[in-house]
């Protein structure tokens, strides 16, 4: 029964005035229902206060509705691997930024091409965090939803990240 009530409670249209305070049973089935719905999980701490985290819940379970599953995570290389992409991504962009003090008449292109590193650098920063098990739910399948959105639906359901730094530019590079 407590099941059935929490889950209309996060389904309403309207948000539901409810006392801050809530009986064991209540507390347990809004954390089983923020579970299934991958938006609380079972590492995240809870706060002492029912209503707002019945409306973290709601927020959240709105907010990612079209979120694609923390499965999705199962195909990203580990957060190691990842953050070590995007240390050598932020490398790479401070050397552009000094060829670009240095090389003042190509200013231009190197801008352009600081640009598309730092492009490249928000995918990288999203798959880390979309697969990092210390992140909560919801940040994590926001970062999935992100990393959809910026590579496209095509290569993200296809598995194919793009490289960490524009390679093919190294060739033009001073």
């Amino acid at each position: 029964m407590w099941h059935a009530l929490i889950l209309a409670l996060i389904l309403c249209p309207e948000e539901p005035q409810l006392p801050s305070k809530a009986c064991p049973e209540a507390w347990q089935a809004l954390k089983d229902i923020a579970l299934v719905m991958e938006v609380v999980g079972p590492h995240e701490n809870w706060a002492t206060d029912f209503a707002s985290e019945l409306r973290y819940v709601r927020r959240y379970w709105r907010l990612l509705r079209d979120a694609p599953p923390l499965a999705d995570c199962h195909w990203l290389p580990p957060p190691s691997l990842a953050r070590e992409m995007c240390c050598f991504n932020e490398t790479h962009q401070a050397h552009l930024q000094m060829q670009r003090m240095i090389y003042v008449h190509r200013c231009n292109q190197l801008s352009e091409m600081i640009a598309e590193t730092r492009q490249l650098y928000q995918v990288w920063e999203c798959v880390r965090r979309a697969n990092s098990p210390n992140e909560s739910w919801a940040l994590r399948r926001r970062m999935l939803q992100r990393l959809r959105e910026s590579i496209g639906e095509e290569a993200y359901y296809a598995n194919k990240l793009p490289c960490w730094v524009p390679w093919w530019h190294f060739q033009q590079m001073p």
